[in-house]
């Protein structure tokens, strides 16, 4: 239930480290000391599969990580850091140690299953909840024209990516289930509720891929359901009801303007992911060890900054210190915005305070002030601001502007907004301290404005999203892990995935 709900990136600005880390290990460390010992594994193609999947996996950890560096102030803020490698093997880490715990916990009485699918339900109706304020409040419920794609709790679609969808079609199974197990028509009517409004947000993330998923998904499902125990007339009767409630939520969206339009761009769109996928491939390093283990994981931001032939590559951020003080510093390269939630009132006169340093004469630097949530912006107040005419030298600077219509809006349906620094410059970088936002005559709203907590409260996100990862898992994993990891990744789910089948087909839905 907290894998989507307690992601808090966006505001406290921590990537690599965060609430949800703490929750696990707390939760692992509990298991471990009060369970019973797992005694001595009984099923020796699992726990092979399970080291082949690790070793791969602690292999590219290792690969990414290395050359040693000494950890300082970026290490563990941007993705181009090789402690990247952390970030994501941590993910496998907690998988693998609460797949642990699974045994252990099924010979203390404790049922596992039934915990785990009402806690995808939990979590998918937060996920529901959010994604439907997030319409109501950006583009509208029922306006299907609009180019705005929900995020939703998920924090790592800043550099895009299908989380959302994932974890959409990941979810229904285990509410369907709920649907059909339980015997109360309240509960069944809530659930009904619960899945049309799932449908609904899946479609409105208006990812392709995400629909092709959830009809997976739901066919799986429902194919099950009605193989296990006795075919009576009226679980079918509900299946029956359920898929033609799905379809007729679908329906609307997947016609309407910008749903055809995607649709309609799903040849060229697949030729920029596959020239996209060759180019991923030809910028690893040459060799058998690179073939056999992969590049590491976490370095294909790296890697794609330095060798892309794209030819305008991402920004970039950086914490940098002179005489104990610390700044940020943003290069230049496709917009990439270091954003912080700010409560303003509407209609309001404010001054914008910052210190800016430039390498040339007379760059510029922008503050965006906009309605946004992750990474659509609406109504922003432009401010961008003349460096000046002395490189490399600080110069304070105080700009005043009104906040318009930022912050106005029913309580229910008023969209956040976001102070934004960003560097617009093609050939130079800016130096930014001491960042200050106020209503006149009163206090600072920025928090950590003079990034002395390192980026505590900044949260960075990009419109170029191919620099960012391969869009792609089987190439990712063939870049990150190589064919090792391609073997370790296809044996784990053959045999992840085979069992339950079969278990299913026989009538364990």
């Amino acid at each position: 239930a907290a894998l989507p709900l307690l992601d808090l990136a966006p505001w406290s600005g921590r990537v690599f480290f965060d609430e949800f880390d703490f929750l696990l290990m707390v939760c692992v460390a509990v298991g471990y000391a009060r369970l019973p010992s797992p005694g001595r594994a009984r099923d020796g193609a699992w726990l092979g599969v399970q080291f082949l999947l690790a070793a791969s996996i602690a292999t590219a950890v290792v690969r990414g990580v290395l050359p040693w560096q000494v950890p300082d102030g970026n290490a563990f803020n941007n993705y181009y850091s090789p402690f990247n490698a952390l970030r994501i093997g941590k993910g496998a880490l907690w998988a693998l140690l609460l797949l642990g715990l699974v045994g252990p916990s099924v010979r203390a009485g404790i049922d596992v299953r039934r915990l785990f699918g009402v806690g995808m339900v939990i979590g998918l109706m937060g996920t529901v909840a959010l994604i439907l304020w997030e319409r109501l409040t950006f583009s509208g419920l029922f306006n299907f024209d609009s180019d705005y794609r929900v995020t939703g709790p998920f924090s790592a679609i800043h550099t895009g990516g299908a989380y959302i969808e994932c974890f959409l079609a990941a979810g229904v199974p285990f509410l369907v289930l709920q649907l059909i197990e339980r015997r109360s028509w309240l509960m069944r009517l809530a659930g009904v509720g619960l899945l049309l409004a799932t449908t609904y947000a899946l479609m409105v993330t208006f990812s392709r891929n995400g629909y092709s998923a959830y009809v997976v998904a739901i066919g799986v499902v429902f194919l099950f359901a009605l193989k296990s125990g006795p075919l009576r007339v009226n679980r079918f009767v509900l299946l029956v009801l359920l898929a033609s409630a799905v379809v007729g939520t679908a329906a609307p969206i997947l016609l309407g303007g910008f749903a055809q339009q995607r649709i309609a761009q799903i040849g060229a769109d697949l030729g920029i992911r596959q020239a996209h996928w060759v180019e991923a491939l030809g910028m690893r390093d040459e060799g058998i060890g690179t073939a056999v283990f992969g590049m590491g994981l976490g370095r294909f931001p790296e890697t794609s900054f330095w060798r892309s032939r794209e030819k305008n590559r991402s920004g970039s951020y950086r914490l940098e210190t002179e005489n104990g003080d610390n700044f940020l510093r943003l290069s230049p390269g496709e917009s990439i915005y270091v954003d912080q939630f700010v409560t303003v009132m509407p209609y309001t006169d404010y001054v914008l305070r910052v210190d800016l340093r430039a390498r040339a004469a007379h760059a510029s630097f922008t503050f965006p002030i906009c309605q946004k949530w992750l990474l659509t912006s609406f109504n922003c107040v432009w401010k961008t601001v003349d460096v000046g005419d002395r490189p490399e030298t600080w110069i304070h600077h105080e700009v005043r502007l009104n906040s318009g219509v930022l912050g106005d809006g029913n309580w229910y349906a008023r969209r956040p907004v976001k102070l934004s620094l960003y560097n617009p410059n093609l050939a130079t970088t800016v130096d930014v301290d001491n960042v200050s936002l106020a209503p006149l005559g009163s206090e600072n709203i920025v928090n950590n404005g003079d990034f002395g907590e390192g980026l505590d409260y900044w949260f960075f996100a990009t419109d170029s999203h191919l620099q960012w990862h391969a869009k792609s898992l089987p190439v990712a994993v063939l870049f990150d892990q190589g064919w090792l990891g391609i073997v370790a990744w296809a044996l784990f789910l053959a045999v992840a995935l085979g069992r339950p089948v079969a278990r299913a087909w026989g009538g364990d839905l």
